[in-house]
């Protein structure tokens, strides 16, 4: 073997167990560990002791471009596409705090932070398939993109899956209100008002 045919096998095996040692470690779900809105951020004024649910807080999204960027690398997809994704997440909170209802009641700022994180992202989260899939004719890999990102993301940004098909947008949104009304925080509370939401739309169900 040739000297230059040894070195190429060597740079292709030092590749290789590269590539191998990058599987093992993960670094989408290294990067997705770390306790932080990474991608994106919905920020809003949760530090007044006002718990008036007809007052509109002021809130802010913010997009983190390098993460996002380097992010859209690692998964095989393009910036713009991850960029929708992370900013209808990051829309997706606000809709579910400032959403109002008939009454024009929404989530005050204060019962809002106290939520469980799965309720939270698992809210986002179901309203950012909604959108994906509502633009997908539009922008058809910012879906690819949301899917390929599950797998790596921590459980609370899955919570939603079984929601996709057991329970209807009226549903989701009705069991949302219902919880909110009776200043409920957990999990379990939402779970329980979803089922409660599908028989009461539903009696056949």
């Amino acid at each position: 073997m040739s000297a230059d045919a040894s070195d190429l096998q060597a740079v292709f095996y030092w590749a290789q167990a590269l590539l191998t040692a990058l599987d093992q470690q993960d670094p989408l779900g290294t990067v997705f560990s770390v306790d932080e809105d990474i991608l994106g951020v919905y920020e809003y004024d949760a530090s007044g002791p006002s718990y008036d649910d007809r007052v509109v807080n002021r809130a802010t999204i913010r997009l983190y471009w390098a993460v996002i960027g380097l992010v859209s690398e690692w998964l095989g997809c393009k910036v713009e596409d991850l960029t929708i994704v992370v900013l209808a997440h990051e829309l997706s909170h606000a809709y579910t705090q400032l959403g109002a209802d008939i009454e024009g009641r929404r989530w005050s700022a204060v019962k809002f932070a106290r939520l469980e994180a799965a309720v939270a992202e698992g809210l986002a989260q179901y309203y950012t398939d909604r959108v994906l899939r509502r633009l997908a004719s539009r922008y058809p890999e910012a879906l690819s993109a949301h899917e390929k990102m599950l797998p790596h993301q921590p459980d609370i940004y899955r919570t939603h899956q079984n929601w996709l098909e057991d329970f209807t947008p009226e549903a989701i949104r009705r069991a949302m209100l219902e919880m909110r009304r009776w200043n409920e925080r957990t999990l379990g509370d939402l779970e329980r008002r979803l089922i409660e939401a599908r028989n009461n739309l539903e009696p056949g169900h």
